[in-house]
């Protein structure tokens, strides 16, 4: 017998994702031709970081020009601005019955401002300090945005709200609690992604102790699995914020655009340190064989987009488990573009995937790199999978197909 379910899939529809590459999955095909990263100094380190694109920027703005906005945190109002565009992706907004929108270090701007001027003045502290750095705040203000947009008469609507903080696997954390809403039938929809502004000087002090902060300047700042004398450049923090409404749709209503979801896997392995990440990257294992476990018969995979951050052992540990996995297979990254913006870089992740399923464009990169970064597919690519991992030893795989 089959089931209304088995008639379905699982979509990623709408998506949003504003980063140093642009505001649309368009803008990949230029980006990856670039001839150097679209990077800024940060200020007072005159270290390199990839700051959002300037249309990202202008965006941005003009949510912070509504009053009730302008307090909020950088955070908060870039998961605003990329969160209204993906809700007019759906017909009915009253189907989004969840919102969940990560992020690794939350409002960083807001706390660290607060906590300064705590320190630097007798003045008592705004009544805004606690409400706006709460990690919470991120997905609650999305929440209240789309109540006052589209349910303006209204004083409460069936809507739940998350935040999840996971270090660098935020963002699919969102998207897990987000499908078991929309599986469960819990919520028809739901709205989920990750949003991160690290751009600070505490930030960088924080991967610096770590000994894995990037601070070389030129052409390629962060070069993520480079072999050779441009091996290990070093993590390079970078802001971005991504989107999309999770929903399950009958084959006959995919869009193009769509992104279906063929296979969802995770896994957490024992760490020595804090970071917690094995030489073998056992996590990683993990979670993309759990993924394909999940596709069964339908995985197909092709390209592997790497989380690959510009660290020796990070990127090391993470290719191991995918030739383990897959032996050889063409392997991608975003971070030589958009540096390592933490819980938003599943959603960078999952931006080039959708420009690699449509377009299949990748030129390479202009430094030497391993050889499966190298590999061409025949056409494009059939199925891509999406590596994140976070500190505490976890990591997130998903696997994803094209609706066309």
């Amino acid at each position: 017998m089959t089931s209304a379910k088995d008639k379905t899939q699982l979509v990623i529809r709408g998506l949003t994702v504003f980063s140093s590459v642009g505001t649309s999955v368009d803008c990949w095909n230029d980006a990856l031709l670039w001839s150097q990263a679209p990077t800024r100094e940060l200020q007072q380190i005159g270290v390199p970081v990839f700051p959002l694109h300037s249309r990202a920027q202008e965006i941005l703005r003009e949510v912070c020009m509504t009053p009730r906005y302008r307090c909020l945190d950088r955070t908060a109002q870039m998961a605003l601005a990329s969160s209204r565009q993906s809700i007019r992706s759906i017909e009915d907004v009253s189907d989004i019955g969840v919102i969940s929108v990560g992020s690794s270090r939350g409002p960083t701007i807001s706390i660290e401002g607060f906590y300064s001027q705590m320190l630097e003045s007798e003045t008592k502290l705004s009544p805004l300090a606690s409400p706006v750095t709460t990690s919470g705040s991120i997905s609650s203000w999305v929440g209240q945005d789309l109540l006052a947009r589209s349910y303006p008469e209204q004083l409460s609507h069936n809507l739940a709200t998350f935040s999840t903080s996971m270090t660098c696997t935020s963002a699919f954390h969102s998207l897990l609690i987000s499908k078991a809403f929309v599986e469960s039938g819990m919520a028809n929809a739901a709205l989920f992604g990750g949003s991160e502004a690290p751009l600070t000087s505490f930030t960088f002090a924080q991967i610096q102790a770590l000994r894995i902060a990037g601070q070389e300047s030129g052409r390629w700042p962060c070069r993520p699995c480079a072999e050779g004398s441009q091996q290990s450049s070093g993590l390079v923090l970078g802001e971005a914020v991504g989107t999309g409404v999770l929903l399950r749709v009958g084959r006959e209503d995919l869009r193009e655009t769509d992104l279906v979801i063929l296979g969802v896997g995770w896994g957490q392995e024992k760490i020595d340190s804090p970071t917690g990440i094995s030489k073998e990257g056992v996590a990683f294992e993990s979670a993309m064989r759990n993924a394909l476990k999940g596709a069964g018969e339908d995985a197909q995979v092709d390209t592997v987009i790497l989380h690959a951050p510009g660290t020796a052992l990070g990127d090391t540990a993470e290719m191991a488990a995918v030739r383990r996995v897959f032996g050889d297979i063409a392997v991608r990254t975003t971070k030589h573009l958009t540096g390592h913006t933490y819980g938003a870089s599943g959603m960078v992740s999952l931006q080039l995937a959708q420009h690699l399923l449509h377009k299949g464009n990748w030129p390479g990169v202009q430094y030497p790199t391993v050889a499966e970064m190298l590999l061409e597919n025949p056409d494009k690519p059939s199925q891509v999978l999406i590596n994140t991992a976070g500190f505490g030893g976890n990591a997130i795989s998903i696997l994803i197909g094209s609706a066309c």
